[in-house]
């Protein structure tokens, strides 16, 4: 509908979600430019207090890693 009224929207998307790898998160991002959205940005996962996926921090399946210039944990694997 944003795109029948010309009106220009962007998108956000998280990587590093659980099941997520490489293959996908490319389907996912085609999926949206097939949509006509151009406009994409992607920020890592975080494992946020009070989330179940904050649940997973310190298992084998979930790595974090302190990112950036102020040391924020985020999902790396």
């Amino acid at each position: 509908m944003m795109n029948e009224r010309n009106v220009p929207f962007g998108l956000s998307l998280i990587y590093g979600l659980p099941g997520q790898n490489l293959d996908s998160f490319k389907r996912d991002i085609d999926h949206v430019h097939a949509l006509g959205i151009q406009e994409v940005v992607a920020y890592p996962l975080m494992l946020l207090p009070g989330t179940e996926l904050f649940e997973l921090r310190g298992t084998e399946n979930v790595v974090e890693r302190p990112l950036g210039e102020y040391g924020i944990p985020h999902v790396v694997s």
